[in-house]
């Protein structure tokens, strides 16, 4: 018995652990599954359920748009979340402020109605303005009682400037009318309390004659107020408002005042792009017509064209110059255009006689093309003037037809031959050189060509320089003349012969007995040959047919010949090797004394 009471006791206690160790385990079970749950339903609804709040946790808003100087800010922000409709207002803080401008010193500000002049500068947004600055434009936002309350009727308040003080022409309804007043325990009336007109008798405010009887009571006023000030699209309307009959009230309104800001069009040019400056895009604002500019396109940049601005004639190149496609009066640089080719015998004289009429100290172009003939004559062929450079080139033959010079110049005149395909031809029989200097300051330069083919019985076949005329060759050829002396060239007493480039000198002759000089004879002129200045060939009794000049015999100079007073020096053999010479010292190995 008192084994088995043990059992039971001991049974019972075992149980009961049991017992409490199985509802702990469900207790953390059930609280697991509450806690799992939990988070499986926080996860879920996460505001995208159609019952869900999508701003369980607050309002995302976006950042306040703030005013510039001419545009206001936003005075609503709607919640950026999915599936949310809420707003936030903002009564204050986002009305464009305007321009804070700074005038330079010298400047001259403007007023409501005048222009400044000068330089401004804001100093919230950085605009500059230049020059003639606009009016300010008067700013209606106070008013002015310009017409007083009476017993029976309101005053009349006017517009007024808030920046000069003018008054407008817009007229509203001011102070209520004031009621009439006996003075005899009268109770003066507000918007707060009726007034009374006390005992009978004659109205006290001056100008009303009205006789009041006893104890009329005056209702008391509603309030009065002006119109809202209507916002523009830079500047906000007024969101307070006083009462007009001095009662201290103060009417205020949440919305609708704002700055309206610009309501601007599309885009259009106002200035084009140019060479050197961006386009001007503007747009307008169809309220209040403020013109919005920024930059376009950049600057197109040059584009030059060739082009002719000087035509050319038969006696002047013409001039072309670079002018830009975009604007003319760009322009960079000038080149010359040949003048007109001359092609016939008529052409040519008339050209000669141009120059001859032409203006001294001027520039002549000659630009021959195909054979053309000339008759010779020994009279200037570019007249008496001075001062006066003729340039021939050309491609072609210009050929004397008779006795005479081709080319004759006079004192203080030049002429310049430089085309390798222009031939000046002499005349067979003919008595005069193909080329005539004549004259002191006479100047020939034959940079290219060639002077041939003329036959003269007197000095001179191809040049002759008389009277202190100077020739240079610095190229060219002399050819195929035949002179009585000086069959390529004739220098006489006075005058100068410069060799100073690669000019060539050859199959030339003398005709007379004595004839001296086969390529050049120098008559107590002047000659002188830079270090290999050109090449006058020789014969020195081993003659090369058309290529060795020829004088009459050895000792003559068959290829210079110089007389130098009663002494005489000559040159058989030709003038090709790198060695300067001159006739100032005709003692080098050159030069042979006669």
């Amino acid at each position: 018995m008192l084994f088995r009471v043990r059992f039971n006791r001991l049974t019972t206690v075992r149980l009961k652990k049991r017992l409490q160790m199985k509802n702990r385990q469900k207790w953390l079970m059930m609280t697991a599954i509450t806690v799992i749950f939990g988070f499986v339903a926080a996860a879920c609804d996460n505001g995208t359920s159609p019952t869900a709040d999508p701003c369980v946790n607050g309002h995302v808003f976006p950042e306040w748009t703030a005013p510039t100087c001419e545009a206001a800010g936003n005075s609503e922000r709607a919640c950026v979340r999915s599936g949310c409709d809420a707003t936030d207002t903002r009564t204050e803080g986002f009305a464009a402020p305007g321009h804070d401008w700074e005038y330079d010193p010298n400047a001259v500000p403007p007023t409501c109605t005048i222009a400044g002049l000068g330089h401004r500068h804001c100093n919230r947004c950085d605009t500059d303005e230049q020059g003639i600055i606009p009016p300010l434009g008067h700013s209606f936002t106070l008013w002015q009682e310009t017409t007083p309350a009476t017993c029976t009727d309101a005053a009349i308040d006017t517009e007024k400037c808030d920046v000069c003080g003018t008054l407008g022409t817009e007229t509203d309804e001011g102070h209520s009318a004031l009621g009439h007043s006996s003075g005899v325990g009268a109770v003066e009336v507000s918007c707060e309390v009726d007034g009374y007109s006390g005992g009978s008798g004659p109205c006290i405010r001056e100008g009303c004659d009205v006789v009041l009887p006893a104890g009329e009571v005056i209702p008391k006023w509603n309030h009065q107020y002006h119109d809202w000030t209507a916002p523009t699209c830079t500047t906000a309307g007024n969101s307070e408002r006083d009462c007009t009959n001095d009662c201290g009230t103060i009417d205020t309104r949440d919305t609708g005042f704002a700055a309206l800001g610009h309501d601007y069009g599309g885009w259009s040019t106002k200035t084009p792009a140019t060479c050197t400056t961006d386009e001007v895009l503007k747009r307008t604002c169809s309220v209040c017509s403020h013109e919005e500019t920024t930059t376009g396109i950049g600057a197109i940049g040059h584009t030059y064209v060739w082009t002719t601005t000087t035509n050319p004639t038969n006696i002047r190149e013409g001039i072309q110059t670079e002018i830009c496609s975009n604007n003319s009066s760009h322009t960079r640089g000038t080149r010359t255009v040949s003048s007109l080719p001359i092609t016939t015998s008529t052409e040519l004289t008339n050209a000669f006689s141009a120059i001859s009429s032409g203006a001294n100290n001027q520039s002549y172009n000659l630009n021959i093309s195909g054979n053309i003939a000339v008759s010779g004559s020994t009279s200037p062929r570019f007249g008496f003037g001075t001062g006066k450079t003729i340039t021939m080139v050309g491609n072609g033959r210009l050929y004397l037809t008779s006795q005479g010079n081709l080319i004759h110049i006079t004192g203080g005149q030049t002429l310049i031959i430089n085309s390798p395909d222009l031939t000046l031809e002499g005349f067979s029989g003919n008595n005069a050189a193909v080329i005539e200097l004549f004259g002191g300051s006479a100047r020939l330069e034959l940079k290219d060509g060639t002077i041939s083919g003329n036959t003269n019985s007197g000095m001179g076949g191809g040049v002759s320089i008389s009277l202190g005329g100077t020739f240079e060759m610095s190229g060219g050829y002399i050819c195929g003349n035949t002179a009585s002396n000086g069959g390529g060239v004739f220098v006489a007493s006075g005058c100068n012969f410069i060799m100073n480039g690669f000019g060539q000198i050859y199959n030339n002759k003398t005709s007379s007995f004595q004839g001296r000089g086969g390529g050049v004879y120098i008559q107590m002129g002047s000659f002188s040959r830079t270090t290999y200045g050109g090449s006058i060939y020789g014969g020195g009794g081993n003659n090369e047919p058309g290529v060795d000049n020829i004088a009459s015999a050895d000792t003559f100079g068959h290829a210079v010949y110089y007389q130098a007073g009663l002494d005489a020096y000559y040159n058989d053999n030709g003038i090709t090797s790198w060695q300067a010479i001159s006739t100032d010292d005709p003692g080098t190995n050159i030069w042979t004394k006669r």
